[in-house]
């Protein structure tokens, strides 16, 4: 999992999607929660300095002052350079940072992060799920066989690197993933979801429909399940299908869907010929993330 500073969970969240695959969205959502008093329980009681100035950034980036907080992260780095904790701390920088939307200094951070810590796994992860939101397919490729490597057995990894692999159309590659995460757990829904979509981005419709059968009759309320199904429905050009399942994972989204579902019902109504409706829904997630791409120009909705 990620590990950046985390202050308030409803209004601190960073979400990163493998975006881009036209008409299908392929996405991953990574939540990162890390309380930074667990890193201040490392510190020497008698660096006080140190500890001072990482309260303080705490603080800050709780009230959303995230530039200062970056100040007093720094602050503690220049009151002990050599601190075997400065990597951790470099790692909440760089996500403070994409907080501010200045995702260059970002990566900077996350290199100089790497230098101090090489052996992070949390660090190289964060790096890796930058990577793929800057759309550096090849470098986040770098950072996921790093992290394999450092831990074989780790799921998530094997899981991102999959998907990341489908955003490239390398479905065998894909494939070989997901498979050496059943090894691991036979009973993986979310690899079962992994393989739903992959056989809908690879045009084997009837064998997705059956693992999204089976995956709804598993996990009932899960709204990632109806919206797999929807991309499969509208990918196989059953809009009215598409647009039944995506309302049901808006339905157990509430009360935040997130902008991904927007970006999903939009592509449907595009496909329904409702354009206000899709214009509107590409609108509403703009504003949970402005940064997200959408296949219609404002310009080009209806009024």
């Amino acid at each position: 999992m990620l590990n950046i500073l985390h202050f308030n969970k409803n209004n601190f969240m960073l979400f990163f999607i493998f975006r881009n695959i036209r008409p299908l969205s392929v996405c991953l959502m990574f939540l990162l929660v890390s309380p930074i008093l667990q890193a201040q329980s490392k510190l020497n009681e008698s660096d006080s300095v140190y500890a001072h100035h990482i309260s303080e950034s705490f603080r800050l980036g709780e009230q959303g002052e995230y530039t200062q907080a970056i100040e007093m992260l720094n602050k503690a780095i220049q009151a002990n350079p050599k601190h075997p904790m400065n990597g951790e701390l470099l790692n909440n920088i760089a996500g403070l940072y994409q907080l501010l939307g200045q995702n260059d200094q970002a990566l900077l951070t996350y290199y100089a992060a790497i230098k101090r810590s090489p052996q992070s796994q949390t660090i190289h992860h964060n790096h890796a799920l930058l990577l793929v939101k800057l759309n550096k397919t090849k470098e986040a490729m770098t950072e996921y066989a790093i992290l394999i490597n450092m831990a074989p057995r780790n799921e998530v990894y094997r899981y991102q690197r999959a998907m990341l692999y489908l955003t490239q159309k390398e479905y065998d590659l894909a494939r070989s993933d997901l498979d050496a995460i059943l090894i691991l757990n036979d009973k993986s829904l979310k690899t079962r979801m992994g393989y739903a979509l992959l056989e809908t981005l690879a045009g084997n419709y009837d064998k997705a429909e059956r693992l999204y059968d089976y995956l709804i009759d598993k996990l009932p309320t899960n709204p990632e399940v109806y919206a797999g199904r929807a991309r499969m429905f509208l990918a196989k050009h059953i809009y009215g299908f598409a647009l039944r399942d995506i309302n049901k994972a808006f339905e157990l989204s509430k009360p935040q869907p997130t902008a991904d579902l927007y970006i999903l019902r939009g592509e449907i109504n595009l496909a329904l010929n409702d354009q206000v409706e899709a214009h509107r829904d590409f609108e509403l997630a703009k504003q949970i993330d402005p940064g997200i791409s959408s296949p219609l120009a404002p310009s080009s909705a209806q009024k």
